[in-house]
């Protein structure tokens, strides 16, 4: 069912909206009433109202139960290790987000930033480094049991190109003397569902990867460090 919100939706949003079991999700819109519409979609097994744009599609705000404490908020690691400056060029080196034994996770926005040592990051080459990567960062989603790969990224443009491509405003260069910082955030419109281990049966669960499959320790490479987080929030199944 789907319905036009006018003159009444500032009051709904900011009252909050009751979620299963009394939970209260509350959100802030900003932007005159008659430009966004409401719509109910299932999500696993649960009706959940979403408010969207009429003028930016981008700007779609699925309701998930629970409060700041199911906030998740994580480094995608190789093992304790979440800093990607790492030699993958001849055994590709993993960086993983993944399912967890008890909670089902709802993923709204894959955060990756770079912070380099020296030079001055470019487009048609990695960051600072002389030359496009060779292999590059393949970035991987198993969400719900179905998998998307991102095309490899092996340039600066293509994190801006491939990876955040809904939202250009989602990518972002800070270029200072000796110190460039990049961040490209990807923000899918319908939320990212690692299911709880075991959902899909033994070694078959949801993840988040990304794989290293050059040398990013290489001095020409001036990378000081290279992390992704995913944020969203967690479910009891």
């Amino acid at each position: 069912m789907r319905q036009y919100i006018i003159g009444f939706l500032f009051a709904i949003i900011f009252l909050g909206i009751l979620g299963p079991g009394g939970s209260l999700f509350l959100s802030q819109i900003t932007g005159r009433d008659e430009s966004f519409v409401t719509d109910v979609k299932r999500y696993d097994s649960e009706n959940r109202l979403l408010v969207q744009s009429l003028l930016d599609d981008s700007v779609t705000i699925p309701t998930v139960p629970g409060g700041i404490g199911d906030m998740y908020y994580e480094f995608a690691k190789n093992g304790s290790n979440e800093n990607q400056v790492v030699d993958g060029s001849s055994t590709p080196v993993v960086f993983s987000l993944d399912a967890d034994p008890v909670d089902s996770i709802f993923i709204c926005q894959i955060k990756c930033f770079v912070e380099t040592s020296s030079g001055q990051m470019q487009f048609g080459k990695y960051l600072t480094a002389n030359a496009a990567l060779t292999n590059g960062v393949s970035i991987s989603i198993k969400s719900d049991n179905n998998l998307f790969t991102f095309p490899d990224i092996k340039t600066t443009q293509d994190w801006k190109n491939f990876f955040v491509f809904r939202n250009m405003s989602n990518f972002r260069l800070d270029l200072e003397t000796n110190n460039d910082q990049m961040v490209a955030s990807f923000e899918p419109k319908v939320l990212l569902v690692l299911k709880k281990q075991g959902t899909f049966g033994a070694g078959n669960d949801d993840y988040v990867n990304v794989k290293i499959q050059d040398n990013l320790t290489l001095g020409s490479m001036n990378l000081e460090s290279q992390r992704c987080i995913g944020f969203g929030y967690t479910k009891a199944e």
